[in-house]
């Protein structure tokens, strides 16, 4: 079973949670280490997911490759999202109810998948300190009209400016009926919820939960409604898939790169080397290289040390 592990000021169900805080980087490490390696210890691979935006990527990281390095493994990856904190909540969630259905590699690979199956957004005044979706001039030139704009982070960005007219932005074609709808009103236009988020999007449990620490941050301002929404269920995720072992780990995967080891792989294998992974839809394999918002860190295969490594020539 793979632990997932939660980096970052964001609340949600996962194996553990860490809060990432400068300037306490230094402070933090011992007790990074200490955590991982229990971790490891119980469940033999960690997938840390966390926000890849700011300087919270960039410690996330860090704080990564210090554990690979100094425990001497390959069984921790992380998995880096540009998504709100609602939605990285709603993300690691599902990756936890996951965990005990299937091999790293393949969570590993569902988790790269997320995005494009999550909703997100906010309702906001102004896009003028808006820093991670593309804000086109018009958009600019409109945050000093009265009224508001609905910005959609996933699956696709998108701003849309609100109006009498049109209430709620078009979210075009949904991933599914959102059975879960998380909303974060405490300090945006509440009634906005129910007069146009909930009928535009017909969810099925609505959570309203306490504001995010670092939602803020990522919005560019004090005054939002941030929500996200996910329609799928952990049993929707299983359907049998044909993938292949990793070159070096031999981990089950369906990535160009390991998001263990850190191998790249050759061209797709045939007869034996093929085994079974889980994806979303029997009709939509997934890519052969991680979608282009999602950055992997972690391309470069460490040294191979310790008894989770092998020598590809033994």
């Amino acid at each position: 079973m793979t632990a997932v592990l939660l980096l970052g000021d964001v609340a949600g169900t996962a194996t553990g949670r860490i809060p990432l805080k400068r300037p306490q980087t230094a402070a933090l490490e011992p007790t990074f280490l200490e955590i991982i390696d229990d971790l490891l210890k119980v469940h033999g691979g960690v997938l840390a997911v966390y926000p890849a935006w700011s300087w919270r990527g960039k410690l996330a990281e860090r704080l990564i490759r210090l554990a690979r390095g100094a425990l001497a493994t390959d069984r921790v990856a992380g998995v880096p999202f540009r998504l709100p904190p609602l939605a990285i909540a709603i993300a690691a969630g599902r990756l936890t109810a996951l965990a005990p259905r299937v091999s790293p590699g393949t969570l590993a690979a569902v988790a790269h998948r997320l995005p494009e199956e999550i909703i997100a957004g906010a309702c906001v005044r102004s896009v003028t300190n808006l820093r991670y979706v593309e804000v086109p001039l018009r958009a600019h030139l409109a945050s000093y009209l009265p009224g508001g704009f609905v910005v959609t982070v996933a699956p696709a960005g998108r701003i849309r400016r609100l109006s009498r007219r049109h209430p709620a932005s078009e979210f075009g074609a949904l991933p599914a009926t959102p059975s879960e709808l998380l909303v974060d009103a405490r300090s945006g236009d509440g009634g906005w919820v129910d007069r146009a988020l909930v009928p535009s999007l017909q969810a099925g449990t609505i959570t309203k939960v306490p504001a995010q620490q670092a939602s803020a941050a990522f919005w560019g301002t004090r005054r939002y409604v941030e929500f996200a929404a996910g329609g799928w269920s952990p049993d929707e995720l299983l359907v049998s898939r044909t993938g292949r072992p990793c070159t070096w780990c031999e981990e089950p995967i369906s990535l160009a790169t390991c998001s263990f080891c850190g191998m790249r792989q050759d061209a797709a294998p045939t007869g034996r080397r093929q085994v079974q992974y889980s994806a979303r839809h029997a009709a939509a394999p997934f890519s052969s290289s991680p979608p282009e918002t999602v950055d992997n860190p972690f391309h470069q295969p460490p040294k191979p040390v310790g008894k989770h490594t092998r020598n590809p020539a033994t």
